[in-house]
């Protein structure tokens, strides 16, 4: 998000090698490898990723039971934020983002941009190739460079609150 012109983090990055995270993955049978969920899933908590969950609970388990059962769970933390005149964006983007770029980063492009495109991030080209080299790796050499990170999907939406 950005407030008064900086970042502001409204999430934290759900990988497999934080405490907490880790704990659940091993309880559910899983471990953790090379900082991927059994060496293969780089991210804790996703909708998806089936084989990480399995479908059918014990018989005598809670209705919660899928939110701390999963190697993968679909459990989300929850921030609420006033929004407020100071508020003028918020990026959502997919950990290929996260993984190369900072919030810092992400958000002095977009506030850079502004001023460029008419004062608003709406105004700035969805299918501006400079966004693409500026956020996203250049290259599939700066990705392996990288060991790969930031080479699975590269997803970002703009929420533009000041329009």
């Amino acid at each position: 998000m950005c407030e008064k012109g900086q970042a502001v983090e409204l999430s934290k990055d759900h990988k497999p090698e934080l405490p907490e995270e880790r704990s659940r993955i091993v309880k559910a049978g899983g471990e953790v490898s090379e900082g991927r969920v059994n060496g293969m899933l780089a991210l804790s908590r996703a909708i998806g990723d089936f084989d990480y969950k399995p479908i059918t609970p014990p018989k005598d388990a809670q209705p919660t039971w899928f939110l701390n059962n999963h190697m993968v769970t679909a459990f989300p933390d929850v921030v609420v934020r006033p929004l407020h005149k100071d508020v003028e964006f918020i990026v959502l983007a997919c950990d290929g983002i996260w993984d190369c770029r900072t919030s810092d980063q992400v958000v002095n492009y977009f506030k850079n941009q502004l001023p460029i495109n008419g004062g608003s991030v709406k105004e700035i080209p969805t299918t501006n190739h400079k966004l693409l080299d500026e956020i996203c790796p250049s290259t599939f050499e700066e990705m392996r460079q990288n060991d790969g990170i930031g080479s699975d999907n590269m997803t970002m939406i703009i929420v533009d609150l000041l329009q």
